[in-house]
Parts: structure tokens; sequence; C-alpha cells
């Protein structure tokens, strides 16, 4: 079984220039083999009322727009949460980090934080099982929101549909 070894959070900066939450995951199995990926939190422009929120600092720092503790939560509760569990079951991280936050809003530890561990907690699932190996990605859009509507119990309805939204592309032929 292949369990999560290792959860490191940093700030990078998105395309727009603002800093973002990146997720570094390490995985590693019984025989010492180690993987170790990131995923960016996608920053989006939109702020609708159903939607999670990012936890910004606030204050005068990069008007307001830092993320160190979103980064912070990464590195501490969320790292102490995972570290243990199997990597292929995205459903109970997903779980462990919404009840982790315990907010319906995921506004103590951040949308931000929690979606680029969740979305590298499923890359690296589908890595080790080689479902995308095949394929490169071209582009990758994700929305992740909540509705009054429908009850989001796991950030795996959210990165179940990442899957779903990504466009992907047959790998190029070489001659």
């Amino acid at each position: 079984m292949t369990r999560i070894v290792d959860v490191r959070g940093r700030r990078v900066w998105d395309s727009r220039g603002r800093p973002t939450v990146e997720a570094e995951v390490e995985v590693g199995d019984a025989g010492g083999a180690r993987r170790i990926g990131r995923a960016i939190a996608p920053a989006g422009a939109s702020t609708g009322s159903g939607e999670a929120l990012e936890l910004r600092d606030g204050g005068r720092a990069l008007h307001g727009l830092d993320v160190r503790r979103a980064v912070a939560a990464v590195n501490g509760e969320i790292r102490s949460t995972l570290v243990g569990l199997e990597i292929g079951d995205q459903e109970a991280i997903d779980a462990a980090l919404v009840d982790l936050d315990g907010t319906h809003d995921r506004s103590r530890l951040g949308g931000n934080a929690l979606v680029a561990v969740s979305l590298e907690t499923l890359t690296c699932a589908t890595a080790l099982m080689s479902i995308l190996a095949p394929l490169r990605f071209t582009s990758v859009t994700m929305s992740f929101t909540t509705t009054s509507s429908v009850r989001t119990s796991s950030l795996s309805q959210s990165t179940a549909s990442t899957i779903g939204m990504m466009n992907f592309a047959p790998p190029e032929r070489t001659r």
C-alpha cells in the first residue's frame, strides 16, 4: 500500500501575479519507492456565495492577498492529519480535510489550501495507477463550489468533477 509520507505547502505566484497555495505531497510504499508531486490551488476571479473561501492574510502586505496562513495550515494541521493515510482512498482524504476544517465554506483552513492538497493527492493516486500516464494535459479548469441544494460532504465531488473538466490530448507521435 502506498501512503502519504509528507505534505508541504508553499506560496507561489499565479498567472496574474497574485500569491496562491502550492501543495507538495510525498507518497511512499513499504518497498521504499517514493513519488513527490505538486499542485497549485487555482485562484478564480469569481466570488459566488456558494464558493469555498480562500484564506488570505489581509493587512497591508501584497494588498492583503498573501496566503501565509493557508500555507501554515498545509504545513501544520493538514500535514498532521494526512500523513499515513492511503493515497488511493481519495474519499477518505477529502473527508478528513472537510472534517478538519469544520466549516461549511472551508474558511477556517482555506479552500485554497484544501483544494491544492486534495488535487495533488488525486494526481498522485492517478499517476500511481497509471490512469493518466498515456495522456498529456492541454488545460485544467477547476471549480469548487458548495450550494445549499447540493450537500457537499467532501472535496472528492470537486476533484472528481475536475477530471471531467480536463481537456486531454493524445500524446504526440514520434517518428
